[in-house]
């Protein structure tokens, strides 16, 4: 203090004669009105400090604070390098890039990020980990006496130093030569920990709080780019599952904008047609194209009204496919309204129940045979031994009508 007094600004602090600071000083004077110089630096004189400084009116001088901004500039750098070294990437490639930015950034020797693997808690999966130069994983780790551990039990882990001493027994931090660790769990929308995101440093860590922090929000994005995945992959699990049970029943669904006309189909709907999915337009014109003549008029009929009666309304009709087989489709349409009762979108299935019908047909035409036959036919269930079909002849000789053979089995 006794060095400064007296003394003149520009010999005392000779960068702000050079940069032109000085002169800003005197305007203040001449003006009464402060000024804010926003951050300067960082200044190698200041050990590379960053500072915010503003001058202000005092009496018949100038007045001023500084405040030193280095942690917060560093914090907003890191920040800032993390999230343009990954905003680009999602999905497996979103986890190398976060650890090594995330590492980088915090000039710190290694990060990785993890994923509890069971409910008992006694593994991890890391999906990727910063080795000081490179990336490596997935891998899995057995997290008995680690401070991955620590992370799942307390949902956060901080040693910034001696991490070997209060971890004896995890080779890994021997192998790493690893003094300092910060871990942060991740959490499911509920609250439960899955995983964590964590750095470590084969020296002490200092700044905690500040490296603590920036972990934290990283591990938000973490997690929600984990569950992202989850609910990518469960929801292509469902996909497929109705795409086969589509397969198995030969059913094929829609959704059709009435307004454009514009139509989306299920790979299913292609294949009842005859086509291979994806290989024509979906829409009413590929399928109008395909119409048997016979029902060509009922089924335009059915698809300009679009207005008529509410709910699920049921057509059956005939195509004849590409390769000129004829086949039965059983249609099952709905008309989506608005709140002014005007047509928005029709969703509907389209099965085909071509084997369904050659089968009624032919138990059609073996039931007039029967009805009209004096010989005694029986046609019975192999399992359970009742009679499905009588023959007339059979009826009169035995005495019951139809209706009662059909509850009745050869015993009786």
């Amino acid at each position: 203090r006794e060095e400064i007094i007296g003394r003149n600004l520009a010999d005392v602090v000779p960068m702000a004669l050079t940069s032109g600071r000085y002169e800003i000083y005197k305007e203040v004077i001449r003006t009464g009105k402060a000024h804010n110089f926003g951050e300067l630096g960082p200044y190698p004189e200041w050990n590379g400090r960053i500072v915010e400084i503003q001058a202000f009116p005092l009496g018949t001088g100038v007045g001023s604070f500084t405040v030193d901004v280095t942690d917060r500039r560093n914090a907003q750098d890191a920040l800032q390098s993390i999230v343009e070294g990954t905003a680009s990437t999602t999905g497996a490639e979103f986890f190398p890039a976060m650890v090594q930015h995330l590492a980088t950034s915090l000039h710190l020797r290694y990060a990785a990020v993890a994923e509890k693997v069971g409910t008992d808690g006694k593994s991890a999966n890391i999906l990727a980990i910063w080795m000081a130069d490179h990336v490596a994983g997935p891998l899995n780790r057995d997290l008995f006496d680690t401070p991955c551990a620590c992370v799942f039990d307390e949902s956060r882990c901080v040693v910034p130093s001696g991490l070997q001493n209060r971890f004896p027994n995890d080779e890994l931090l021997s192998e790493l030569h690893a003094d300092s660790f910060i871990g942060v769990a991740l959490k499911d929308p509920d609250g439960a920990v899955f995983g964590h995101l964590c750095v470590l440093h084969d020296e002490p860590i200092e700044n905690v709080d500040h490296v603590e922090k920036i972990v934290s929000v990283f591990a938000a994005r973490a997690a929600a780019e984990i569950l992202r995945m989850r609910a990518t992959v469960a929801l292509k699990e469902k996909e497929a599952s109705l795409e086969e049970a589509q397969r198995i029943g030969s059913i094929g669904n829609y959704n059709w904008d009435i307004d454009s006309g514009a139509a989306t189909w299920s790979d299913e709907m292609y294949r009842i047609l005859g086509h291979e999915p994806h290989s024509v337009p979906a829409g009413w014109d590929t399928t109008l194209a395909l119409v048997h003549p016979g029902d060509l008029e009922r089924l335009i009929a059915r698809q300009t009204n679009v207005d008529v009666g509410d709910g699920v309304n049921e057509i059956i009709f005939r195509i004849i496919r590409p390769d000129e087989e004829l086949r039965v489709l059983r249609g099952m349409r709905e008309i989506i309204h608005d709140a002014d009762g005007k047509p928005l979108r029709g969703i509907g299935t389209l099965q085909d129940i071509t084997q369904q019908q050659k089968q009624r047909e032919l138990e059609t035409r073996l039931g007039r045979i029967l009805e009209n036959l004096w010989e005694e036919i029986y046609v019975i269930d192999a399992e359970t031994l009742r009679y499905l079909e009588v023959s007339r002849g059979a009826r009169e000789n035995l005495g019951y009508s139809m209706d009662e053979l059909l509850e009745m089995t050869p015993v009786n």
